[in-house]
């Protein structure tokens, strides 16, 4: 037998010990078998934990919402990257199966072992490296595990899936407004009274502007991104209505999916109207963080020159400097934001239904009055 012939047997040996669930030579000396559930997206409420079994690169870059890294590819394998896979890329050592049993993922299968415990491990594919995933659930004695049935590759084409028929379902109640006038604020108090809200600009970690991109945070991954979308859409009830900030399309560097956009579009507005010296005290409030650096704040408002021309840039800059800091969101307000958002919302407003909520301030008690003012806020629209 030539050398070919032999690593063609070698091969076709290694394949077949993972393309079944469980080795004659395991079902021999063992009494209980793992029981294995290939099962696709949405998952059951009985998994307890979700295992990315891909490179670290790859789940840095987009993975499912609350999985764990435990790199099974990069450990075996030593591949950097789980994308297509050929059957000559699994040659192993005859011993491949016996180092399974000592990985990672082994270690956490018996760490957290028990009745209750029924994790589900994915790749990209759902191929080969689900079935070395099987094979040590069976070495470790886990009473069941869940595999996602064709890996993440599938699990995101039903997340776009999704994303082009849950938006249809619900009706959106849009909070708009120039920068400052606490729309954000607002949300977040609908949310803690219970009422549901998609937070875009939390999820994207942008609020939309050149200074929009949260502080020491970076944008999620476009496929992670939308598998956020999905999950809060999906825990919503569709008997209520979704309370949502007015945005572009565009977020950062994101994209609002097509029909979200739509239908958010086609929401009930309310712009909410607040004096301008209260909205450089909520702007102050808002960004923090830009008050302490600004080099970079002054980094990034020289991009603005673009649209707002050299002279006024550099003025807004010499305020900066000499941390005239009042002075300087006024201008920044009245100067580029307020122009930026007219034009924005000729192009996104789609609905004629838009009512104006005036606020003195953002005191608690004028805070409370425009909640109960935007909760009972139907009659209002239907007379208008």
């Amino acid at each position: 037998m030539n050398q070919s012939s032999i690593r063609l047997w070698k091969q076709q040996k290694f394949v077949s010990v993972f393309n079944r669930r469980v080795t004659t030579h395991t079902l021999k000396r063992r009494e209980i078998t793992t029981d294995v559930r290939k099962i696709q997206y949405p998952f059951p409420n009985s998994v307890t934990d979700v295992i990315d079994m891909r490179s670290e690169e790859l789940y840095k870059k987009n993975h499912i919402p609350g999985a764990i890294n435990i790199p099974l590819v990069s450990i075996v394998l030593g591949k950097k990257h789980n994308t297509k896979w050929k059957k000559s890329d699994y040659f192993a050592k005859k011993d491949m199966v016996k180092k399974c049993t000592n990985l990672s993922l082994s270690e956490y299968f018996i760490r957290k072992k028990s009745p209750n415990f029924h994790p589900l491990v994915y790749c990209e594919a759902g191929g080969l490296v689900s079935n070395m995933a099987v094979h040590i659930a069976t070495e470790a004695g886990l009473d069941a595990l869940y595999v996602l049935e064709k890996g993440y590759l599938l699990y995101m084409k039903q997340v776009v899936e999704d994303l082009n028929r849950l938006p249809l379902q619900f009706t959106f109640k849009v909070i708009s407004g120039f920068t400052g006038t606490g729309k954000t604020f607002l949300l977040n108090k609908l949310s803690e009274d219970g009422h549901q809200v998609l937070h875009l600009e939390c999820l994207a970690k942008h609020k939309g502007s050149m200074l929009g991109l949260w502080y020491g945070e970076t944008q999620p991954h476009k496929d992670h991104w939308l598998a956020l979308l999905r999950n809060a859409l999906a825990s919503f009830d569709p008997s209520k209505p979704v309370w949502v900030e007015s945005e572009s399309q565009r977020i950062g560097a994101l994209y609002i999916p097509p029909v979200l956009f739509k239908q958010m579009c086609k929401g009930d507005r309310f712009k909410i109207v607040l004096p301008t010296e209260e909205r450089i005290k909520c702007s102050l409030r808002d960004y923090p963080y830009w008050l302490e650096d600004k080099e970079t704040l002054i980094h990034i408002v020289r991009k603005l020159e673009i649209y707002r021309g050299k002279e006024k840039v550099n003025n807004w800059i010499t305020l900066i400097k000499s941390e005239r800091w009042e002075e300087f969101v006024h201008l920044l307000l009245v100067e580029h934001y307020d122009p930026t958002y007219k034009i924005s919302q000729q192009k996104n407003k789609r609905t004629s239904n838009e009512v104006e909520v005036f606020m003195e301030n953002q005191s608690d008690e004028v805070v409370k009055s425009t909640l109960d003012f935007l909760t009972r806020s139907q009659a209002y629209l239907q007379t208008t």
